[in-house]
């Protein structure tokens, strides 16, 4: 099993101010031997941390496809919705 997202919610929706876009903490539980986790969102590397590093990110309006993936090679995946005010 890979890392637990537990920030944000899978199959959630996420409301932005377009003119003042708010940053979205993205935060996962690792097993005890990780050293590394990589975010990544539509597919693309969006960066790496440590596990317990809360990571940041200004999403675009639209589906977005978000994974976390550790030093192990195993993953889970989650989508949420973003939309404007």
């Amino acid at each position: 099993i890979g890392p637990l997202i537990t920030s944000l919610n899978d199959r959630s929706e996420y409301y932005i101010n377009p003119r003042q876009p708010a940053e979205l903490a993205l935060a996962c539980q690792a097993a005890s031997d990780v050293q590394t986790v990589f975010w990544y969102l539509n597919d693309k590397l969006y960066r790496r941390a440590r596990p317990t590093e809360a990571v940041f990110v200004k999403p675009r309006p639209g589906l977005l496809k978000i994974s976390c993936a550790d030093d192990r090679g195993r993953h889970s995946d989650m989508r949420v919705l973003v939309k404007t005010e």
